[in-house]
């Protein structure tokens, strides 16, 4: 079970600083979503991503069906592959994917850059909960992102969830997918800036 919400920097830096979380070991991932021109794979509740690391490229098409169901492939790339991928929005699709879109009526020549984004991710662990810390660099905006994922039921996890929140004086902000998010404009919550003026008028 995970529970999502957005972070102002300000909470972002105190857990980073709270939990001893170092951003020079933050795993650094790229990610690059496709669809058609007409979105296929949006209209079929799919998506196809790369994601690229320093150790590793992975291409992923993803497709839910309902709430309980989903279908999941992920094709293996050379890492050089996934480089020139990445810089050139050229795709080379591997047998699994291709399969996937095959399936679907999608001619992987059709398919094309729908945008892309920049994690980097810190974990930690609270109260036997795993805690994930993501800034996010999309291409209108950053935001930082905190997950719990928990081992307990839906209902304890909730309360923990919120138990934490609370300690750490966060207010709830409910997040969105990051692709959603990369599609935006702008940030899903605004966060001032401390003035150095201090009631003072102009």
């Amino acid at each position: 079970t995970e529970f999502k919400n957005i972070l102002s920097p300000e909470e972002y830096h105190k857990l980073l600083t709270h939990f001893k979380l170092d951003q020079q070991t933050a795993n650094e991932q790229n990610n690059l979503y496709f669809d058609t021109a007409s979105g296929q794979l949006k209209e079929a509740h799919a998506a196809l991503r790369l994601r690229l690391t320093p150790s590793y490229a992975h291409l992923t098409f993803k497709q839910k069906f309902n709430s309980a169901q989903s279908k999941e492939v992920t094709d293996s790339l050379p890492l050089p592959l996934g480089q020139t991928i990445w810089q050139t929005g050229q795709l080379e699709i591997g047998p699994h994917v291709q399969e996937a879109l095959v399936e679907l009526g999608i001619e992987p020549a059709d398919i094309q850059i729908l945008g892309r984004f920049h994690t980097k991710r810190l974990s930690g662990e609270w109260q036997e909960n795993t805690l994930v810390l993501d800034a996010c660099h999309f291409p209108n905006f950053n935001d930082f992102e905190l997950e719990m994922e928990s081992p307990d039921s839906l209902e304890e996890a909730e309360k923990a969830f919120h138990r934490f929140l609370s300690t750490y004086h966060i207010p709830r902000r409910p997040s969105k997918q990051k692709v959603a998010r990369m599609l935006l404009s702008d940030a899903l919550y605004s966060f001032k800036t401390q003035s150095l003026k201090k009631g003072g008028r102009e």
